[in-house]
């Protein structure tokens, strides 16, 4: 929902800028990137094999990240101050999706890739073209945004897998627990049966005598 919104404001600024075409075809490539990459994650939450489930969720991060850095091509037909909106829209997307796929180097790297280039080569762009030097330091802050986005997954996901690791540790020793449980109760009727056995035969000289 998030980024369907967050499309619709960035069409929004240049509706009427451009051919309405245009826009409303990029919206639809949106919407369609996105099913495809909730599509994509169910996929890869079933019981598939793992290397399959990778390349699944693979497959659903590269559609919704070129969609949305398709959106650069909006740059020409907007102004200083819609650009910088634009760009941060984006960014904040690019941030988002470390929570949002826990860091996952694969599907985050290809989505914040996928979105970053091109928008770091749209003020390239446009710096060089109009000789503003105030441009081409935007995108050397997005450069420096990227690799400090990138890192921070990687952290993400460090932690994430280690959360996983001591959960599955945590399951294995539960598991353990409970067949020794198992075991001792099975041992304690064993004992039980014993004792009422040797009571009984205890008894019965008793008795005789």
């Amino acid at each position: 929902i998030g980024i369907l919104a967050a499309s619709l404001l960035l069409a929004g600024q240049v509706w009427g800028q451009i051919a309405s075409g245009w826009v409303a075809g990029w919206l639809v490539l949106v919407v369609l990137s996105q099913w495809a990459r909730m599509h994509a994650e169910k996929l890869s939450a079933s019981e598939a094999p793992i290397e399959q489930r990778k390349r699944w969720s693979m497959a659903g991060s590269v559609p919704a990240g070129v969609a949305l850095g398709c959106s650069v091509l909006f740059f020409p037909f907007e102004d200083k101050g819609a650009q910088s909106l634009h760009t941060l829209i984006l960014l904040t997307l690019v941030a988002a999706s470390v929570v949002y796929t826990s860091g996952n180097p694969g599907p985050n790297g290809v989505f914040s890739i996928s979105i970053t280039t091109p928008t770091i080569l749209g003020w390239t762009y446009e710096g060089l073209v109009g000789m503003d030097w105030t441009q081409l330091l935007v995108a050397a802050l997005i450069v420096i945004y990227a690799i400090n986005v990138r890192s921070y997954a990687r952290d993400h996901w460090q932690m994430f897998l280690e959360a996983a690791n001591m959960r599955r540790q945590l399951r294995t020793r539960a598991e353990e627990l409970q067949s020794a449980l198992h075991s001792a109760e099975l041992a304690n009727q064993a004992k039980t049966r014993f004792l009422a056995s040797a009571s009984h035969d205890l008894r019965q000289p008793i008795h005789t005598i």
